[in-house]
């Protein structure tokens, strides 16, 4: 694992963190002012593309990656910090791929404006949240800042499909992954293990069959709930949208919901945030309700 100096990290907070995710980024920025850590945001980012496509001949869908991996070599940094899974799983698979084509990345640079800043494999890497928490921050640094304890709130780690696969990108372990976990601890949580951490909540389904997405959800909450757990922890903004919306459908007798927050709620709560940052408004959790 390279070390980075946040200095040399160029946050990019991509679409979703602006306009649907924003407690993502309340939170995480929270999270990295309490540990007085703030990197740059990214100059003129643009949009990752959404999702990586597999086309290995349509280079025009990886350009969007790859002009903000530009901006990030022309502003001086050497890595980009993505905290939304969706983003961060796009960004790194470009990179992958280029690795894999240099031929194509050569193209890629042709195709770009003539006065483009050219980019060569190895100028600039992403991390997501997992590595920068992990590897950059490091958990002890959290959790010597920590103001709260979590008082042995049974939690559930969602990690989803997005930090573990495709495997060459990946940033936990890919089978039954544990390393949030080791940081939730650290900050007092009774961490709630189960069967169904990472698999696909139906992700895009949603849109095209409800139902589908349904099954999926209703299949990773009654993991975590049978086997004690009092709050679900995501990730990624579309695993938290499938997760909390579509419990709300469910007529079951006797179903009550999961609570579903993000990872940097959990951490800027534990981190003395005020209840703005880590209390998702359409949903409270009476577990943080000091």
């Amino acid at each position: 694992m390279k070390r980075y100096d946040i200095k040399s990290i160029a946050y990019y907070p991509g679409c979703t963190l602006r306009n649907g995710a924003e407690e993502v980024e309340k939170s995480f920025l929270y999270l990295c002012d309490a540990l007085f850590l703030r990197p740059d945001e990214l100059r003129k980012w643009n949009c990752c593309g959404t999702v990586f496509s597999l086309q290995q001949d349509a280079l025009v869908y990886h350009l969007a990656s790859l002009r903000n991996f530009i901006r990030a070599k022309e502003a001086g940094k050497r890595a980009l910090l993505a905290p939304c899974s969706v983003c961060y799983n796009t960004l790194a698979q470009v990179l992958e791929f280029c690795r894999k084509n240099p031929e194509s990345l050569r193209k890629a640079n042709e195709f770009m404006y003539e006065e483009e800043t050219k980019f060569n494999l190895g100028d600039v890497d992403v991390l997501d949240i997992v590595v920068f928490l992990r590897d950059v921050v490091g958990y002890e640094c959290v959790a010597e800042a920590a103001k709260r304890n979590l008082d042995g709130l049974k939690i559930s780690v969602y990690y989803g499909c997005l930090h573990s696969r495709p495997r060459s990108v990946a940033t936990c372990e890919v089978e039954m992954p544990n390393t949030l976990e080791q940081l939730l601890l650290r900050l007092g949580a009774s961490c709630v293990e189960y069967s169904m951490k990472n698999e696909c909540c139906g992700s895009y389904l949603v849109v095209k069959d409800r139902a589908i997405a349904l099954e999926r959800v209703m299949r990773i909450v009654r993991s975590a709930t049978c086997n004690g757990a009092e709050l679900l922890v995501t990730l990624c903004p579309l695993c938290y949208h499938n997760l909390s919306t579509l419990q709300k459908e469910v007529r079951e007798e006797g179903f009550k919901p999961l609570p579903v927050v993000y990872l940097t709620q959990v951490l800027a709560f534990s981190l003395g945030a005020p209840k703005e940052i880590y209390n998702p408004k359409s949903a409270p959790i009476p577990a943080f309700a000091s």
